[in-house]
Order: structure tokens, then C-alpha cells, then sequence
């Protein structure tokens, strides 16, 4: 109830104050299981997501934020768990796949934290991973407009790509193998990166 009260202001007040754009909802999958995927460049990010993507997201959030006035209570009540960046965090991994199996929808930034400056998207390789381990097909988006803040929150325009879903995960048998987490990875990376644009 709380996610779905929040995430309809938020809609209101994006499309009001900056013009928020929603380009390819028709690539989101109604049903099962799902991991969105996306560039990561300002902390409106997961909001302009939530608000783009017609189905709830549990995102995977930085540990540091769980620790923070307000958002320790806020983040987990709409869905959010946390994951130590500092190391291989297997309980982010096992909270991962059971969302997955349960058919919801996860949400990672795949390069770790945000990337101001970076034109060129370098993601780590432990979505790829969790993508394959589930088999979960992936969603790559593209968020633009969420930074400078100083054009953010004074009616920037905010604009957001959703790509064609990466399906082979899905099918994937046997043990994981790093070339094919490789391979994922570097599909990730640019598909978001086709999207995002130059």
C-alpha cells in the first residue's frame, strides 16, 4: 500500500515538475520474475524508476543507506534490502534469488554506485551472475535528466529508455561459467548504453 501511495505521487509530481518521459513500457514483462537493470548517475534514480517501471521493484541498495534517519524505515518498507559493496555480500545474493523466485521484480545499478561523470557504463559482474544462477531475463533501462541536481529539481526534463528484454538467461543450464557471465555483462552494458545514447 505504501509503495503504491508514494509511487503514485511521485508520478504526479515528475510529470508536473519535469516532464517526465517514459519511452518502451511495452517491453516490461506483465508477470514473473525479473531483474531491471540501469545506468546510475544521481540518488532520484531508484524513484524515476519505480515510477517508470508498471510493476513494484525491490531494489538492492547500499548498506549505508539502512543506517540513515528516516530511510532505515523508509527503504526496507518499499521493498529495498541492503548490500555491503565492499565485499561479496552472500546475504544480498540469497535475498536476491529468493525475490526471483518468488516472480517479483529486482532492481540492481550494475556499476556499484553512482557515475556522474562516466559516459561509458562499466558494470561488475555479480548481476550477470544472479541473472544466470535464476535464470531471470533482464530488463535494461536507461535514466537521463536526474543529473546536475541543480537541473533535476528546478524542472529539469527527466527522460527514461526501457529496452527489448535480454531472454537467454532464462534457458541457461548447468554451472556457472565466467565467459557466459562475461558475455551477459557485457550485453548489459550495452544494451543500457544504446539507450542512454552518447
Amino acid at each position: 500500500m505504501l509503495y503504491r501511495v508514494l509511487r503514485l505521487l511521485a508520478r504526479c509530481l515528475l510529470k508536473v515538475w519535469n516532464r517526465l518521459e517514459v519511452q518502451g513500457v511495452e517491453h516490461v514483462p506483465a508477470r514473473g520474475k525479473l531483474i531491471v537493470v540501469s545506468n546510475h548517475v544521481s540518488v532520484l534514480d531508484p524513484v524515476v524508476l519505480g515510477v517508470s517501471i508498471p510493476r513494484p521493484i525491490h531494489f538492492m541498495a547500499k548498506e549505508e543507506l539502512f543506517h540513515m534517519p528516516v530511510l532505515r524505515w523508509l527503504i526496507p518498507a518499499l521493498g529495498a534490502f541492503p548490500v555491503d559493496r565492499s565485499k561479496t555480500d552472500f546475504q544480498a545474493v540469497k535475498s536476491s534469488l529468493k525475490l526471483l523466485a518468488g516472480e517479483e521484480v529486482l532492481g540492481i545499478f550494475p556499476e556499484g554506485g553512482t557515475r556522474k561523470n562516466s559516459t561509458e557504463l562499466v558494470f561488475r559482474s555479480g548481476t550477470a551472475a544472479i541473472a544466470l544462477k535464476s535464470r531471470s531475463p533482464v530488463l535494461p533501462v536507461a535514466v537521463m535528466g536526474t543529473y546536475p541536481y541543480s537541473r533535476a529539481l528546478f524542472f529539469g526534463k527527466m527522460k527514461v529508455r526501457i529496452g527489448p528484454v535480454i531472454s537467454w538467461p532464462e534457458t541457461y543450464r548447468g554451472k556457472l561459467r565466467d565467459e557466459d557471465i562475461a558475455r551477459l555483462t557485457k550485453e548489459m552494458e550495452e544494451a543500457v548504453q544504446s539507450l542512454k545514447g552518447p
